[in-house]
């Protein structure tokens, strides 16, 4: 079973939900990529937390089928699973927060944000990290995306970081030409996500 959305789509396989966010496109989500101001959360159930402004208007846009997608078919049972690429990846982070807080029964869920800027202050950062989810923020050191909006305004990265350095001459936010080709590489030497950091760490300490 299939749902979609225009940020991504929804799809259920025996014990597991996966919801997946696509990267910029429109030229409204450039848009919102830009509006760094913050704002409270309308799901976290924190107050003065802060994230980013255009993030959460772009995630308002689908939160409804998101949300109502999770709610019907989560269970005790179910592992829910959500990941995205750059603004999806913050997207991801926004929802993995709205399911954790919002009292959805769930056995596990993981989130798995590529080339994902900041989302929101350190403050909501925090509270993101206390939620009973496991995250993983894949990053790569040659992606200027990563860094933005600047921790000088306030913002900082939630989630535990995967990092990995691409080649020179990759386009370094590019999904299918730096971040993929990495998580193929760690798959096929049949190596969890996580043990994507020390391998290339000694890649990058080996690059001249």
């Amino acid at each position: 079973m299939r749902e979609h959305t225009p940020a991504g789509a929804c799809a259920r396989r025996g014990r597991h939900l996966f919801i997946v966010f696509r990267g910029t496109l429109s030229s409204g989500e450039k848009l919102s990529n830009w509006m760094a101001g913050r704002m409270d959360a309308v799901f976290d159930n924190l107050d003065r937390g802060g994230v980013h402004r255009g993030f959460h208007r772009c995630y308002e846009s689908v939160r409804e089928a998101v949300h109502g997608f999770a709610a019907a078919h989560a269970s005790p049972e179910r592992h829910i699973r959500i990941a995205g690429h750059s603004l999806g990846g913050a997207l991801a982070f926004l929802a993995g927060m709205d399911i954790a807080t919002g009292g959805l029964p769930f056995r596990t869920l993981e989130i798995h944000a590529f080339g994902s800027p900041l989302v929101g202050s350190a403050r909501w950062a925090r509270h993101y990290d206390r939620q009973r989810t496991a995250t993983w923020r894949i990053v790569n050191r040659r992606d200027f995306i990563t860094r933005i909006p600047p921790t000088l305004l306030g913002y900082r990265h939630a989630g535990t970081p995967v990092r990995f350095t691409s080649p020179r001459g990759v386009r370094p936010h590019g999904l299918s030409e730096a971040y993929l080709p990495a998580l193929l590489e760690a798959r096929a030497e049949r190596a969890p996500l996580s043990s994507l950091r020390a391998r290339c760490a000694a890649g990058a300490a080996s690059t001249p």
